[in-house]
């Protein structure tokens, strides 16, 4: 779960510095959704584990395999944000050659 939060935390981080034109309302939404879905999923996943007793490996391995998915989707989710709202390198050359052109030197 702590690999989770990590990513979650570091993609909303991301937004917020490297990629000024996203909307706050995007990286907003995707901190709580993110934040209180994966909680009580992840959550409610350990309680019947717990609960239960369950005392097979299987089980071991298939709460990690939805941790991991979990975590995935949030990469997922953070080469859209990247792609989305980032920055082509030849837009900001030329925004920064346009700029220095005309000042005077």
């Amino acid at each position: 779960m702590g690999a989770y939060f990590s990513v979650l935390y570091a993609t909303t981080s991301y937004a917020q510095l490297f990629l000024p034109r996203t909307p706050v309302r995007v990286y907003d939404n995707i901190f709580d959704v993110g934040t209180w879905g994966g909680f009580f999923i992840i959550c409610i996943m350990v309680c019947v584990v717990l609960g239960l007793r369950v005392e097979d490996a299987r089980v071991l391995v298939a709460c990690t395999c939805v941790v991991a998915a979990f975590v995935v989707g949030v990469i997922v989710v953070w080469v859209w944000l990247a792609r989305t709202y980032g920055g082509d390198e030849d837009e900001d050359e030329a925004s920064s050659e346009s700029t220095s052109a005309r000042l005077p030197v």
